[in-house]
């Protein structure tokens, strides 16, 4: 590689850490270098144009100033500390920043980058024989107690028999994450270009040749354009995509095997021939939980993955299992590993990340715990591996000052405009197409993706834009990650989704003719998406320069890409669209457009139809000022089922005032009478609220005797909260509400961290219908939720307990709505009652001890009962087992506010950096309304934050 001669002094400079400054000149300062101390001494004065800036140091940079240096063309950094605060000055002219860095890029402003045109660059492969290396050294280190044996060798002490290991040879190594696929590497695939090889493995690729196989037309080209695929192979461009780089779960795993190990391996998106190239097996979670006799873990932190060992997986290993973490600290609960070192459950951790870093020494158990390994996140701290990060960082900057895009930035791409302006509608295309597909996919998920581009510009087409818009276009629908125009394709290798390419010779003008993107999967949510390849296929062109998919499946058709689309599937006959759009008008839904696409008259069609998303805006708009208007004229009530004792979570206190551990210190309801009189009654008179008492009903011996608490004292147990209805007219509540004018109530349960109270919605809706009897209710979460369903009985809407559904039936789906469990909506005790309901009398046809508050539901009319489906994670955030627990627990109720809040916050336009997320006070807003003045533009750092906890 032919270096300039400034590039290649910063090459050497952060590869050797010099402390050295180069080619300083009055007005013209080339390459500095620092390392080691501070920076705050470097005054570069009148040097109006720095062409690079490399810095190896452990201190901040917040106080370099670049004063009057205009033209800043590259700065390199390696530092443990953020750079978010450095001020450019006046240098208004940064092309790239590259950092090489052991703790991300979250540290990292790319907003501020970004704003100043400014491209960042990571280093992100470069380590990972270091980051295996360590992890092996982890696991013999653990197996042979050889840290232990060293430390009380140093102390004087011979004691053979105290450190007695474990042999490595036969026994089971579970690698979860094991590998990323294919994934970019500038340097692997350099001069593969002219190897004929090359194109023969793609030609006998099964995938890229079955999505051709449905298109004679894409075939016919490529056969008679021998340029195509000569141009493929010639295309540093196409190949670079392509290169095979390792990822450290893949390589642990070789170099286990060389210790005797059977390995194994957990990834959901590795491939089993790749595992089996290594003498690995693929397997489920639970399956790898319940064989493994070691856990090596490499996955990266993400919501699917965070605390994915938790107390649930514990419990599932193999007793004295032992587990080795050099990925992310987040991916352990770190409380739950304690408790299985405790229990004796897991034997031996050895742990180089952490969920704090650095942890705190004094309150963390882990660090100080007998029998666990630890180090300061030295994976990557090799030698060879620090200069190799250097030269990746160097290289991509380089790319990036000659304009290229460089598969290693994670901000905006450095596009030349004219190429942009050319292919924008394309680009609106390829990103519709990905969207549609992806939305069709069913839920096991696709394996592949192939992009078919028609083109008179043949192998002269540059698709990089194209592809990755495609990528964007899918990622976007399946991730939170942030997807632009440079890392799209890394993301995809990362997430190991292939991806294959065919140019086709095409007649014409434009730049292109037509583009497909089909995605190899074994289901889709709409059938019809499936092509004769058994691939979802879809198609679209650009016509008057707006984008249009032309093809769904086999059904040809003209739908522009925009907007909400409902698709049917019918045979072709007379009085479809009518009865669709009788359908839709019922549900006050707004048909925009409409399309027929049909393989002949009377046979098989598809329909478009483009929907306002919001169709009745108007309506519920009307229902929440209802809502609003009741609560105002004091017509509405709310009722708490405040509970019992917390037993279950392990507590004597009253449910309602178990702390969840929310920053604020807030419990789930402060319900005790002192604290309602401490706070004034929260603006309300003291006659507006009141406590009291369920009933109770005589304890029986299972031979149906009543149960003596004394000699002269009947034994009694609450009569459940069905008792609520005889609470009501005993204490004289119920005759209160009528007379003072209250038509109706919301209840609901206090162990619902997201009970939203008195949603005006919800007491719109309810009432405007009439209803005398409502629900809130959200999708089961999966077939065996312990959660009540709503169901008819004999005609009846009821609920029924989960205890009462056979297993066989939980799991039954709804053969009307494919993916969706036939009882599906489940009871999350959030009602509505009309006070002149609650007077009704129903029918006495037996007495039952405990009462469910749903158990009277029957008696009212069906058409008078509504339920409301609404968002589980804006309003169902259960807390019903001890903490610890993986489902329904203290913590994940903690975890389901902060992330809620959090997405308020940022759609008020703040920013959240904080992990865990942050807590927003009830009395600053009370469903993400109002944020704005205290949110835009404001970064909120930790969970607690003053401005959003005080009023």
């Amino acid at each position: 590689m032919a270096w300039s001669q400034n590039y290649k002094d910063l090459a050497h400079l952060v590869c050797q850490v010099t402390r050295e400054v180069f080619e300083a000149s009055a007005g013209r300062l080339k390459v500095v270098g620092r390392a080691g101390v501070g920076i705050d001494n470097v005054d570069l004065g009148s040097a109006t144009e720095v062409r690079a800036w490399g810095r190896w140091s452990n201190v901040g940079i917040d106080n370099v100033d670049l004063g009057s240096a205009t033209e800043v063309r590259a700065w390199g950094r390696w530092s443990n500390v953020g750079i978010d605060n450095v001020d450019l000055g006046s240098a208004t002219e940064v092309r790239a920043w590259g950092r090489w860095s052991n703790v991300g890029i979250d540290n990292v402003d790319l907003g501020s980058a970004t704003e100043c045109g400014c491209l960042v660059v990571n280093a992100p492969t470069a380590n990972t024989v270091a980051a295996a290396e360590h992890g092996i050294a982890l696991l013999c280190s653990m197996a042979r107690n050889i840290p232990a044996a060293n430390a009380s060798m140093k102390a004087g002490q011979w004691e053979r028999e105290s450190f007695v290991g474990t042999s490595l040879s036969g026994k089971t190594l579970a690698v979860i994450g094991f590998g990323k696929g294919l994934v970019a590497s500038p340097h692997a695939m350099k001069g593969l270009a002219a190897s004929p090889h090359v194109m023969k493995g793609l030609v006998a690729s099964p995938h890229v040749m079955k999505g051709l196989a449905a298109s004679p037309h894409a075939m016919k080209g490529l056969a008679a354009s021998p340029h195509a695929m000569k141009g493929l192979a010639a295309s540093p461009h196409a190949m670079k995509g392509l290169a095979a780089s390792p990822h450290v779960g893949s390589e642990v795993a070789k170099r286990a095997k060389g210790l005797g190990m059977n390995v194994i391996a957990y990834d959901p998106y590795a491939s089993a021939e790749k595992a089996a190239a290594m003498g690995a097996h693929m397997a489920t979670f639970e399956d790898a939980l319940r064989v493994a006799d070691f856990f090596s873990l490499h996955m990266p932190l993400t919501p699917a993955t965070k605390n994915l060992f938790d107390g649930n997986a514990f419990s599932k290993i193999k007793r004295g299992a032992r587990i080795i973490n050099v990925a992310r600290g987040g991916v352990i609960c770190e409380k739950s590993l304690l408790q299985a070192l405790e229990s004796g459950q897991v034997a031996q951790a050895a742990l180089d990340v952490y969920k704090e870093e650095p942890p705190n020494f004094e309150t963390n158990a882990l660090i100080r715990h007998p029998r666990v390994i630890c180090t300061p996140h030295l994976g990557a701290s090799t030698a060879e591996a620090l200069e190799g990060v250097a030269l990746e960082v160097v290289e991509a900057v380089l790319d990036a000052l000659e304009g290229k895009l460089s598969p290693n930035a994670v901000n905006a791409p450095m596009v030349p405009a004219e190429v942009l302006k050319e292919l924008q509608p394309y680009i609106r295309l390829a990103e519709g197409l990905g969207k549609a597909a992806v939305s069709l996919v069913g839920e096991t998920g696709f394996h592949d993706v192939n992009i078919t581009y028609s083109s008179p510009r043949g192998d002269d087409l540059d698709s990089r834009l194209l592809r990755a818009m495609v990528i964007k276009g899918i990622l976007e629908e399946v991730t939170t990650a942030r997807v632009n125009l440079v890392n799209a394709d890394l993301l995809a290798r990362n997430r190991g989704f292939k991806v294959f390419e065919v140019t086709v010779y095409s007649d014409g003008s434009d730049i292109l003719t037509s583009m497909s993107v089909s995605l190899g999967t074994n289901a889709s949510k709409f059938s019809a998406a499936v092509d004769r390849a058994s691939r979802i296929y879809v198609e679209g062109q650009v016509r008057n320069g707006a984008p249009f998919i032309t093809k769904i499946g086999n059904f040809d058709l003209e739908l522009p890409v925009q907007g909400c689309v409902l698709l049917t599937r019918q045979v072709d006959q007379p009085g479809i669209v009518a009865g669709i759009s009788t359908l839709l008008a019922k549900d006050e839904c707004n048909i925009s457009f409409m399309t027929v696409g049909r393989t002949g008259k009377n046979m098989e069609a598809i329909m478009a139809i483009g929907i306002d998303q919001d169709g009745n805006v108007g309506q519920r708009n009307e229902w929440y000022s209802k809502g609003l208007e009741l609560i105002h004229k004091g017509k509405a009530g709310v009722l708490l089922l405040a509970g019992g004792q917390g037993t279950r979570l392990g507590s004597i206190i009253p449910k309602g005032c178990y702390d969840i551990g929310l920053p604020s210190g807030k419990s789930l309801f402060q319900d005790t009478l002192s604290h309602f009189e401490e706070h004034d009654y929260f603006g309300l008179l003291k006659e507006q609220v009141h406590f009291f008492q369920q009933g109770f009903l005589p304890c029986l011996t299972v031979e149906g005797k009543i149960i003596l608490e004394t000699p002269s004292r009947i034994a009694k147990a609450p009569d459940g909260n069905g008792g609520i209805y005889r609470a009501l007219q005993r204490s004289g509540l119920l005759n209160k509400m009528c007379e003072e004018g209250v038509e109706c109530l919301d209840v609901y349960c206090v162990d619902n961290a997201l009970a939203r109270i008195a949603d005006p919605l919800f007491l719109g809706y309810c009432h405007s219908r009439g209803a005398e009897v409502g629900a809130r209710v959200v999708s089961k979460a999966y077939p065996e939720e312990k959660v009540g369903v709503f169901a008819l009985r004999d005609n009846r809407l009821a609920v029924v307990e989960y205890s009462e559904i056979d297993p066989a039936v939980s799991s039954s789906l709804d053969p009307d709505h494919p993916g969706e469990l036939l009882y599906n909506w489940a009871n999350i005790c959030m009602h509505y009652f009309s006070t002149s309901w609650l007077h009704k009398d129903g029918p006495v046809q037996g007495i039952k001890l405990e009462l469910f508050i749903f158990d009277p539901f029957p008696i009212a009319e069906p058409e008078n009962v509504a339920l409301v489906q609404v968002e589980r994670a804006a309003q169902f955030a259960p807390v019903k087992n001890a903490p610890g627990s993986s489902t329904d627990s203290p913590e994940t109720a903690r975890a389901a506010i902060l992330s809620l809040h959090s997405s308020w916050v940022k759609a008020a336009g703040g920013k959240v950096t904080s992990e865990e997320g942050l807590e927003v006070s009830a009395l600053i807003s009370y469903a993400g309304e109002g944020l704005e003045d205290l949110c835009e533009g404001a970064t909120f750092t930790s969970a607690s934050s003053e401005t959003l906890l005080r009023p």
